[in-house]
């Protein structure tokens, strides 16, 4: 890309635009490979420590990322009565989830704009499409989030306090 082979990029401004998904499609790249490794291992590491299970297929999972959907096939693990999931457990998300990094990008986003908004600024911004429901999902929800530690400092204790204090 910095030797401009095909003599494409001209101006400054491609240059950067270019760079920018250069580094995209390298993280994702990353944490796909990542997330390829991890699901060995988590599978490996419940074996060891659940003898009985038995391995019964595999699920697609899929969570979104500031550098874009990443998606591995799961295995799943079954014994009498509990299901595991081990790499989706071990990793800490969920199918169909997004990442932090990503939860703390719509939340700027959602905080600053109408939620209507926030679709074409993670488009332009990061090249990702979430969907609306999402955005507003997330963002109320970091929102109430704020307020609980608030809502634990109003409340005025029923137990009588001490007579005098020194």
């Amino acid at each position: 890309m910095a030797e401009n082979t095909k003599g494409d990029v001209i101006k400054a401004d491609e240059a950067s635009l270019s760079a920018i998904e250069a580094v995209r499609s390298l993280g994702n790249e990353i944490l796909q490979d990542w997330a390829t490794g991890r699901v060995d291992d988590s599978s490996k590491q419940l074996k060891d420590i659940e003898t009985s299970v038995e391995s019964k297929g595999k699920k697609k999972l899929k969570w979104h990322t500031t550098f874009g959907d990443v998606e591995v096939y799961e295995r799943l693990f079954r014994c009498p009565g509990k299901q595991f999931r081990p790499f989706s457990y071990s990793a800490g998300i969920q199918n169909r989830g997004c990442s932090l990094p990503l939860q703390r990008v719509i939340v700027d986003f959602g905080a600053d704009h109408a939620f209507g908004r926030v679709p074409e600024k993670l488009e332009e911004h990061y090249g990702i499409e979430i969907a609306l429901s999402t955005i507003q999902t997330i963002t109320e929800s970091h929102a109430r989030q704020m307020y609980e530690p608030e809502k634990v400092a109003q409340t005025i204790p029923v137990t009588a306090g001490c007579a005098v204090q020194i």
